[in-house]
C-alpha cells in the first residue's frame, strides 16, 4: 500500500466519521486493520497533517478532518455520493 492509498483511506474514514457522528477516528486501528507498515503509514499521516488535511484531536492517535481535507475528499470522489451531495447542498443554502 502506497502513500496515496493511505491518504484515500484516511480521508474517507475521517470524512464519514465527521459527518455521521462528529467523532475522531483512531488511526492506529486503521493501520492495524490494513496491515500497513507503520513507518509508511505514519509518514503519510505526518504529510497530511502538514498539508492541513487532518489534525490530531486527542492523545492516542485520534484524528479529525479539516475543511481542506473535506474539499479534497469530495473533489477526488473518495466519499459516498449521497453524503457529498447533502454536504454541498448545506454549504450552498442561503
Amino acid at each position: 500500500m502506497n502513500q496515496n492509498d493511505i491518504e484515500t483511506i484516511i480521508l474517507g474514514r475521517l470524512y464519514d466519521s465527521y459527518f455521521r457522528d462528529s467523532s475522531a477516528v483512531n488511526l492506529h486501528t486503521i493501520c492495524d486493520e490494513f496491515g500497513v507498515d507503520k513507518t509508511v503509514f505514519w509518514k503519510a499521516i505526518d504529510y497530511m497533517t502538514h498539508q492541513g488535511l487532518i489534525e490530531a484531536y486527542a492523545m492516542g492517535g485520534n484524528y479529525i478532518i479539516h475543511s481542506i481535507g473535506i474539499l479534497r475528499a469530495e473533489a477526488e470522489d473518495i466519499v459516498t455520493e449521497n453524503l457529498k451531495i447533502e454536504n454541498q447542498h448545506i454549504r450552498t443554502m442561503r
